[in-house]
């Protein structure tokens, strides 16, 4: 079965990443990270964080634990700061 993302989403995406990391509210933060974890297992690999390169140049630095993978938290500590 095809997921769909819906637009909302993937317009915040776009404006979060498009001009390098931004800040998102935390439950936008959640939805974006779900739209990017294409294989449902609850955490974004280097090959499901190319789909947003600014994303995929920031993984590194997200990845806190040097597992490989980010997890929700580590994403949300990338995507959301307290302004």
């Amino acid at each position: 079965m095809k997921t769909l993302i819906p637009l909302t989403v993937l317009l915040t995406a776009s404006l979060a990443f498009g001009n390098g990391i931004a800040a998102v509210d935390p439950t936008v933060a959640a939805e974006m990270f779900k739209s990017y974890d294409t294989d449902g297992d609850g955490m974004l690999s280097k090959d499901e964080a190319e789909a947003e390169p600014d994303l995929a140049s920031s993984f590194e630095d997200g990845d806190d634990n040097d597992d490989g993978l980010l997890s929700l938290a580590e994403f949300t500590k990338l995507t959301v700061t307290d302004e």
